[in-house]
């Protein structure tokens, strides 16, 4: 199979910009809702998002793979940092694992309500689990080739070639031109991570910090969900979660930088 040729892609500042800036306007209509105590605390993880965000970006560019989620708040992916093929796909931030300067204790702090999902379809062909290092270009062990961005980036074209399956993390409807913000009904797109982060208070009285879609969410585990709201659902009286996804399309761009 022939190698991708880099090319310029998106800089991570500007796509940081791009996922998060909805998410920056919303948090200003929802001055009606919040007490302005609460503003603060917004922006603190907004920056913790962008963080991880670009952490996460930088591991694949590294690893080509992505990291699977933490599943007891100790900071490494998996467990003990294997990524058995289809577990972990939601659940605490790795921090240890991506090399960032994780909260002052783990389950405190900007991060602490902050949900990590990642893409893991081993069904498809070629295999798009993308926690998983593999050989996807018929490369030998002694090639320069083996197993390197190339093969994170097949996965990617495979998973974005892919029929949408509710099966692997997936976003939902914005409650507008996408439908309903409906996981059990409505699925709209796969997508490679997504980072999710319960807003300032409970806004719809579930004695949980995350509301709406996001009602099954619970860390450390991330409870197995795969499905989220998208970034473009907007902040209401019973919603104020915050969400970043990163399509299949975008990741490929940043491997190409």
């Amino acid at each position: 199979m022939q190698a991708f040729r880099r090319e310029r892609g998106y800089s991570m500042v500007e796509m940081a910009v791009v996922v998060v800036t909805t998410g920056i306007i919303t948090a200003a209509a929802m001055s009606a809702y919040r007490p302005t105590v609460g503003a603060s605390d917004a922006a603190s993880k907004t920056g913790e998002m962008i963080k991880v965000n670009e952490a996460i970006i930088a591991f694949a560019q590294r690893n080509h793979r992505l990291p699977c989620a933490d599943d007891n708040a100790d900071g490494i992916e998996g467990s003990a940092g294997v990524c058995t093929a289809g577990l972990y796909v939601s659940g605490g931030v790795p921090y240890v694992t991506l090399g960032v300067t994780p909260p002052a204790v783990l389950g405190t702090g900007a991060g602490a309500d902050l949900i990590y999902a990642v893409y893991r379809n081993s069904a498809a062909s070629p295999n798009a689990d993308l926690a998983s290092l593999i050989e996807r270009n018929d490369d030998l062990p002694a090639a320069n080739n083996y197993r390197n961005s190339d093969d994170l980036m097949i996965a990617l074209v495979s998973a974005a070639s892919a029929a949408v399956n509710s099966f692997y993390l997936n976003i939902t409807g914005d409650g507008a031109a996408t439908g309903a913000a409906d996981c059990a009904n409505n699925t709209v797109a796969n997508v490679a991570f997504a980072l999710i982060s319960g807003g300032s208070v409970d806004s719809d009285k579930n004695n949980s910090i995350f509301d709406g879609p996001h009602n099954g969410v619970s860390l450390p585990t991330g409870s197995s969900v795969k499905c989220f709201a998208p970034p473009t659902l907007s902040a209401s009286s019973n919603y104020d979660d915050k969400v970043i996804v990163m399509t299949f399309e975008q990741l490929i761009s940043f491997l190409k930088q």
